[in-house]
């Protein structure tokens, strides 16, 4: 399957050029690399597939792959197609340039007050859109919260997330590890999110004091 990153053409990873690794999440790595005949930049998450398969993770790779195929918000990475070779499968995404929202507080320490509120307001956004399609991400963490040039949210990675009703036993929390506490930052940002997977975000966002 492709098409879409750079025209309607099939596409494989031979289209690409490797320029770095960019991050390692729960089910592969991810690659900043740009397209040979259009010189854009993309963000291809490379899964293999003797991996998946020995975690028994191919259900959760399908999902993430629906879940993303149908998903259109601005406050949402992009997926523009995905392929797979022999021993990888391929998502191909947009390439968030900013960073994540982990490194940003690791950088900083502490938000401003207006930074943490336009945060949250679109965290809020993203959740409400992907909930509105009957999709929980089961994931959210700063590393999961990419920042684009113009310093607008985008959430990624839906390797653990779902669509559709969920009976009890999927109701339980179920996410990577949460971020440890760090020495020196402040207080988290208090009151109740009024949607339901933004807490664990919120417990990250450290405000500046005045």
């Amino acid at each position: 399957e492709g098409g879409g990153a750079a025209g309607e053409e099939v596409l494989g990873i031979q289209d690409f050029e490797t320029v770095k690794p960019i991050s390692k999440g729960a089910f592969g790595v991810v690659y900043l690399c740009r397209h040979k005949q259009s010189a854009e930049l993309y963000a291809v998450k490379v899964l293999q597939k003797a991996d998946v398969r020995r975690k028994n993770q191919f259900k959760y790779v399908n999902s993430e792959k629906s879940i993303m195929s149908v998903v259109d918000c601005p406050f949402v990475v992009h997926l523009y197609c995905s392929f797979q070779s022999r021993t990888n499968l391929y998502l191909v995404m947009e390439y968030v340039q900013g960073g994540d929202c982990y490194s940003l507080l690791q950088e900083l320490g502490a938000l401003p007050e207006d930074w943490a509120r336009q945060y949250m307001a679109e965290i809020v956004l993203a959740l409400e859109y992907l909930h509105a399609k009957r999709i929980i991400h089961r994931d959210i963490k700063p590393d999961n919260i990419l920042i684009n040039r113009d310093g607008h949210l985008k959430l990624t990675d839906f390797g653990l997330s779902h669509m559709g009703l969920m009976d009890k036993s999927e109701l339980s929390v179920l996410a990577t590890p949460t971020t440890p506490a760090h020495s020196g930052r402040r207080s988290p940002v208090r009151g109740r999110s009024p949607v339901r997977g933004s807490s664990p975000v919120r417990a990250e966002h450290r405000v500046a004091a005045g």
